[in-house]
């Protein structure tokens, strides 16, 4: 079965390709890492959204989340705070999980991630239609400064 979101009108700019796409990234994760107002929103929907919307919702609301924030002191939603340093933080889940982390808009914090070398692969999914008020994700924080080299790549796993 292929998700397609009930709650969004048709679109050309959402359509069962893009449903398809979410669904495998979804489904090929183990964990989201959220930003606080991210986390915040989506909390507030997706725990209602498992009639509607079929085993994407279960999957998103089954999935551990991990909400970066300072301010935020009680999590639901099958969630854990992250506080600390983040490098080592994010490190830490990098070596708990085996499939991808999954971050959803969360632009700073996806801007804070690049800029200390902690992302691995970066996947734009970019819409031609923003609505409200966001930071966003800045391309200038793909940039490496000069003299600083690039992150070792993981070694494929001994077969």
């Amino acid at each position: 079965m292929t998700w397609a979101p009930t709650i969004i009108p048709p679109s050309p700019y959402f359509n069962s390709e893009h449903a398809k796409y979410a669904h495998g990234q979804l489904f090929a994760s183990d964990a989201l890492l959220l930003g606080r107002v991210t986390y915040q929103g989506m909390a507030s929907a997706w725990p209602h959204m498992e009639d509607s919307e079929g085993e994407f919702a279960v999957r998103m609301n089954s999935l551990p989340k991990h909400v970066v924030s300072t301010t935020v002191e009680q999590s639901a939603w099958n969630a854990t705070v992250v506080r600390g340093d983040l490098a080592t933080e994010v490190g830490k889940l990098k070596e708990h999980y085996t499939k991808d982390i999954l971050v959803y808009a969360s632009g700073e914090l996806t801007n804070v991630q690049i800029a200390l070398g902690l992302v691995d692969e970066l996947k734009l999914w970019v819409h031609p239609v923003v609505l409200g008020e966001a930071s966003g994700c800045s391309l200038r924080a793909l940039r490496r400064p000069r003299g600083r080299p690039r992150p070792p790549r993981p070694s494929a796993p001994a077969a």
